[in-house]
């Protein structure tokens, strides 16, 4: 029955990259954030590594297209399908079902914008998402305990954007995204 049921996976959807990481597994995939879609068709030919691997060498009527944008979905249905692709492939063994998984997400996305990341979560066949704040992951990423007491500055730099937080007894005390990166 464990080789069915994945409990807690870790989701980072970045403009650029990616990363799932499964409990008791570590990081288990760190893809590019790509699609290639048949043009004529309007199928999708390949995901992550693969469609970067085709970047200069697509077929004319191949397009390779970034779903996500300034750390946001810009194309709803590839970034699910993308997305449910991923999952698949990060689940351990024959497993199919996810029992709950933590999304990070912008310090000022949009309730549209947070939804549209909760709807691919659940078309991947997630049980339960809890959506987390960039800065907030950061912080405990990078070992800052939300036990301790003493305020702690965060910076996330992505492709396309920058968050920055304040953080302190596992609380983000203030926080701003700003829409540059190093991508």
């Amino acid at each position: 029955l464990r080789n069915f049921v994945t409990d807690s996976m870790a989701i980072d959807m970045g403009t650029a990259n990616t990363i799932i990481a499964v409990k008791g597994r570590d990081v288990v995939l760190d893809e590019p954030t790509l699609v290639a879609v048949n043009e004529l068709t309007d199928e999708i030919v390949a995901y992550g590594q693969e469609a970067f691997d085709m970047l200069g060498r697509e077929a004319r009527d191949v397009t390779i297209i970034a779903p996500l944008s300034g750390g946001v979905v810009a194309d709803f249905e590839r970034t699910k399908k993308m997305l449910a692709f991923f999952v698949k492939k990060a689940k351990s063994g024959g497993s199919q079902v996810s029992l709950q998984a933590v999304m990070s997400m912008l310090s000022d996305v949009t309730h549209v914008e947070q939804r549209a990341l909760l709807h691919a979560a659940e078309e991947a066949h997630i049980g339960k998402v809890n959506m987390l704040e960039e800065g907030i992951a950061a912080a405990f990423g990078a070992g800052v305990s939300p036990r301790d007491k003493r305020a702690s500055g965060v910076i996330d730099i992505g492709a396309s954007t920058t968050n920055i937080a304040i953080v302190a007894k596992g609380t983000i005390i203030t926080s701003r995204s700003e829409r540059i990166g190093i991508g």
